[in-house]
């Protein structure tokens, strides 16, 4: 029930016309104005529902109608009393402010964050798929604590930021999560993308719905397709002539790297070979046009020139630079007698999910106490695989 105590938190009841900005001189509007003001202060007083939703609709209709010119302090005004007077109003009327209040860009964002916190998904739903005077930190304070159904309506909005997308990936259903994959608007951490190509290993549609995304590059299409299990594999190729061609290819590539390990023939490399043929052919293959290939992240790059340094398959690199470990990359490397400011760099180039100093630092010291000449018998013997191999092919 409503006390009238409730309102000292702004102007008295009596000025609300005036502190809206209306003029106080007789209008036909005049009547209207106090006739509100009298059946506000009565809806206070009285607490009756039907009373209430009637005034609430009236105080909504008055702040949609001026929505656009009011300033902060009168915005301010219509939020608190839009909140005391929803307080303990039945769900329906609650809704239908959220539905009217969802699409104005001014709303007062105190009473948005009242309704896209409410455990009805019925009131919450509007305000989080489309207001805009909620914040990242409301966005993902509320996927972290309330229902399915509130995450699975903060998915569908139009622009999501990693800071919102790592929680909903995280807690999110199955439903969610396919909503958040389809969803171009949609802003992925490392951490996400990561997560997302985990939760796909054994889910032919979420798999899809990742490849599909416009922001996925081309190592996670080849991580998401090499982890997936052999069943959602088999379904991503049979799908994959019915999708855009480079997904098709990728899958392709991807069966017959975990078939046969034969060499990359997509258009991406057939340049990257172009392009690092040239630089061998002028001023040589080295440390620092490695890295130069690393910081441009071009991973196709990176793969010939690991392939040309080393006398290794492209497909042998290729998987070293996104396996989750790195023993074989750091054997590699160690043999090509590369630092470890590159090392490092290969390491975390095409990984997901950063590594934090502590690991790096245990890396390091795995790398720095591998024999040279362990790494380089071990290298020799893989260049002899490799040569059989293109012998037999």
């Amino acid at each position: 029930m409503f006390r009238a105590a409730a309102f000292q938190i702004v102007p008295p009841l009596e000025n609300l016309a005036d502190n809206l900005g209306f003029a106080p001189s007789a209008t036909p509007n005049d009547t209207a104005h106090r006739s509100l003001i009298d059946e506000l202060n009565e809806a206070v007083s009285s607490g009756g529902d039907a009373h209430r939703q009637r005034i609430l609709e009236r105080i909504t209709d008055l702040f949609a109608a001026g929505s656009r010119g009011y300033n902060g302090d009168q915005i301010a005004l219509f939020d608190d009393v839009l909140q005391e007077l929803v307080a303990d109003i039945e769900v329906q009327a609650r809704a239908r402010l959220a539905q009217r209040l969802a699409h104005i860009q001014t709303s007062p964002p105190g009473i948005i964050r009242a309704l896209a916190f409410d455990d009805s998904i019925v009131v919450a739903e509007p305000v989080l798929k489309y207001s805009q005077q909620l914040s990242d930190a409301d966005l993902a304070e509320n996927a972290r604590t309330k229902s399915q159904e509130h995450l699975l309506a903060i998915a569908q909005r139009l622009k999501l930021s990693e800071t919102v997308t790592d929680v909903l990936v995280d807690r999110g259903d199955r439903m969610v999560v396919m909503t958040l994959a389809a969803n171009d608007g949609a802003k992925f951490s490392e951490a996400g993308h990561s997560a997302l190509v985990e939760r796909a290993r054994d889910d032919q549609q979420l798999a899809l719905a990742v490849l599909c995304r416009p922001d996925i590059s081309r190592p996670q299409m080849l991580a998401l397709v090499e982890r997936a299990s052999a069943v959602v594999r088999q379904q991503l190729i049979a799908e994959g002539a019915l999708k855009v061609q480079e997904i098709a290819d990728v899958v392709r590539e991807a069966s017959r790297r975990l078939r046969t390990g034969s060499q990359i023939t997509s258009e991406g490399y057939v340049r990257a070979r172009e392009r690092v043929g040239e630089l061998q052919r002028t001023s040589g293959l080295s440390e620092t046009v490695l890295l130069g290939f690393i910081h441009e992240a071009r991973f196709e790059e990176v793969v010939v020139t690991l392939s040309e340094m080393s006398g290794l398959a492209a497909t042998d690199l290729e998987r070293m630079l996104v396996e989750m470990a790195h023993d074989r990359l750091m054997i590699v490397a160690r043999a090509l007698g590369l630092s470890w400011n590159v090392v490092s760099e290969l390491v975390v180039m095409n990984q997901p999910q950063r590594k934090t100093p502590e690991a790096m630092e245990r890396l390091r010291l795995r790398y720095l106490s591998i024999p040279p000449q362990t790494a380089t018998r071990t290298l020799r013997f893989h260049q002899l695989r490799t040569r059989a191999q293109d012998g037999a092919a």
